[in-house]
């Protein structure tokens, strides 16, 4: 499992993958988008007595996100072998 650090380094480095079109960059980002779902948490507090500093993460947005390169990956990713495949007219068996 990667570090906070290294997951955010990750997202920040494949944050363009739709400006790049490129689909290994919205693979990273999407590997790193899932990593910081799972590990970061949605809330926590540093300090105490009113004085220190409070931090919360709204789950709903990473996950828009999530859902937004999931989609952007199904449209452009043209090696998927869940779109549709090519096929090929052929007049081998042709007979006159």
């Amino acid at each position: 499992m990667a570090t906070i650090l290294e997951i955010e380094a990750a997202l920040t480095a494949n944050a363009g993958y739709a400006g790049a079109k490129s689909v290994p960059m919205a693979y990273a980002f999407q590997t790193a988008m899932r990593q910081k779902i799972a590990i970061v948490p949605k809330s926590a507090v540093h300090g105490g007595r009113g004085q220190g500093e409070a931090y919360e993460q709204n789950l709903e947005v990473l996950k828009a996100e999530l859902d937004d390169v999931t989609s952007w990956i199904s449209t452009n990713d043209i090696t998927s072998t869940t779109g549709a495949r090519v096929k090929y007219a052929s007049i081998r068996e042709y007979r006159t």
